[in-house]
């Protein structure tokens, strides 16, 4: 069985670049949603590296944070899914990045 922790070699960002870009982009989804995501928690932060050793940048991941809070913020039920796991999921985000691009007109 893989360890669940496991995180895939770094390409161009180096571990301390990652970490502090995983720290912003947590404390980032904090601030705009109104949440209290720690930065520890080992799950947001797989996810949220995931993402950027796609390739995908934070500017990106920022992106998406704004459009789904303007999308989501003001439902209750859909509020509850502006979490790290919803939002930077790998077979989400992508989606979630076009939606965003195309409606920042």
């Amino acid at each position: 069985m893989a360890d669940s922790t496991y995180i895939a070699p770094l390409g161009d960002l180096s571990q301390e670049l990652l970490a502090m870009q995983i720290d912003q982009v947590i404390l980032y989804l904090n601030q705009k949603a109104g949440k209290k995501y720690s930065i520890s928690t080992q799950s947001h932060r797989i996810a949220i590296s995931t993402i950027l050793r796609s390739g995908y940048t934070i500017e990106d991941m920022y992106m998406v944070v704004d459009y789904k809070v303007n999308e989501w913020g003001d439902s209750e039920k859909m509020k509850s899914y502006l979490t790290p796991q919803t939002l930077f999921a790998t077979y989400r985000f992508s989606d979630y990045l076009i939606q965003a691009k195309s409606n920042r007109n």
